[in-house]
Formats: structure tokens, C-alpha cells, sequence
């Protein structure tokens, strides 16, 4: 799910201190790993100064895949608090992901006004303002799972089967977001794209570069 998420995003920062290894095709501007922790954590922070100081910046979109990881060090976590508290005002928006809530502070999770559950232990749900029991009904080929912010509502989608087809064609068919994807290429990706940096501006990609 978060795949097709980034596929439906032109400007994300992707922090994975799982070593970035689900996700091989991913350009290395946009992903941060646990070695490259020092250098985020001078990104973000320069980010928000400038945001902060008014200067018009593209909004962008901050991904970490599994919170608890990236919060074990402790030197991030700062960092993201202050962007779970004033990020969406600076045109910077946060997406956590995580397994369970077990050490995932209050000041972070509870300024996400938005919240996705899929199978969660009962008590992590009543935390995020969900029931403690799901009512959904599990469908074959499908995930489920439930969505609360400005409204609560269920939701459904389908999983990629085994296609003869190249796995992006088949993940970007079994998309939520396939749609804003196809529209985005045939109007913005070249044919044939005449080197590596204009199939980058062609697909939108601004990636972001280390401060020196």
C-alpha cells in the first residue's frame, strides 16, 4: 500500500532504517536509510527553518516506514515531533507507518488526523479512535481496512495477482492511485526519454540533495 502511495506522489522524502532494501527501484535521492541518519536530520531541520522563514518551497511529503525503527535511536524523534505539530501549515506533510503503537509517543501520533488501520491488536485500535473489534468482512484478493479522519469509513482493495505482465504494470493496475499515475505519464514522461536526467524531469522527480 505504501508503494502505490509514493507512485501517486511528485515530491516525498521515503525514511526506511530498514536499509531501503523493499525498495530497490526507488530513486536513492528520495530514500534515507539508517546511515544516512546525520544527513536527515540536517535536511528536515534546514527544511523547516526555511519554510518557517517564508520562503515558498513545494509542498512536500515526509514517508517513514516502520516509526518504531526510525524512533529507536532516539536523534529523529525530535525532528518529527515537530513536524507532527506544525508540519501541515509549513506545506509539509508526515506519513508514519508502523506495525503497532507499542513506543510511539503522544506527540507524534496525536496530531496524525488522518488514520489507516488494517489488522491491528484491539488495544492499538482504541488508541487511534478506532473500535476495539473490526467489523469488516475479509474478501478474497482484497485488503480491507478502515479510514478515520474527516469522516470514518471502510475501504477495499485489491491485491497484484501473478500476471505474465512486468510487476510495475501489475502494481500500478491493482492501484488505488492507477489512475492519477496514468494520467500523470501520458501527459508528463516522454517516449523516449534522450538521458537519465531528462526521464527524471520528465517524470516530475525534484529530488532532494544532501546540505554540503
Amino acid at each position: 500500500m505504501l508503494k502505490w502511495f509514493l507512485q501517486a506522489r511528485d515530491n516525498f522524502l521515503l525514511i526506511d532504517f530498514k536499509g531501503g532494501f523493499d525498495y530497490p527501484s526507488l530513486d536513492a535521492a528520495r530514500l534515507v536509510t539508517q546511515q544516512d541518519e546525520p544527513k536527515v536530520i540536517e535536511l528536515l531541520s534546514s527544511e523547516i527553518d526555511k519554510r518557517e522563514a517564508g520562503v515558498g518551497l513545494p509542498e512536500l511529503w515526509v514517508v517513514v516506514d516502520e516509526l518504531g525503527e526510525v524512533l529507536k535511536s532516539g536523534r529523529l524523534t525530535s525532528v518529527l515531533e515537530t513536524i507532527a505539530a506544525k508540519g501541515r501549515g509549513l506545506g509539509i506533510q508526515l506519513v508514519l507507518v508502523n506495525q503497532t503503537m507499542t513506543a510511539i509517543p503522544r506527540t507524534i501520533w496525536a496530531n496524525c488526523s488522518h488514520r489507516i488501520v488494517l489488522f491491528a491488536d484491539p488495544i492499538d485500535r482504541v488508541q487511534l479512535g478506532f473500535a476495539a473489534t473490526s467489523k469488516i468482512s475479509q474478501m478474497d484478493g482484497q485488503i480491507s481496512g478502515e479510514y478515520l479522519g474527516e469522516s470514518n469509513r471502510e475501504f477495499y482493495f485489491p491485491l497484484a495477482r501473478a500476471s505474465s505482465k512486468p510487476l510495475q504494470a501489475v502494481v500500478e493496475e491493482s492501484s488505488p492511485f492507477g489512475q492519477i499515475l496514468q494520467v500523470r505519464r501520458s501527459k508528463a514522461e516522454p517516449t523516449e526519454p534522450q538521458n537519465h536526467h531528462d526521464h527524471l524531469l520528465a517524470r516530475r522527480v525534484q529530488p532532494y540533495t544532501w546540505p554540503d
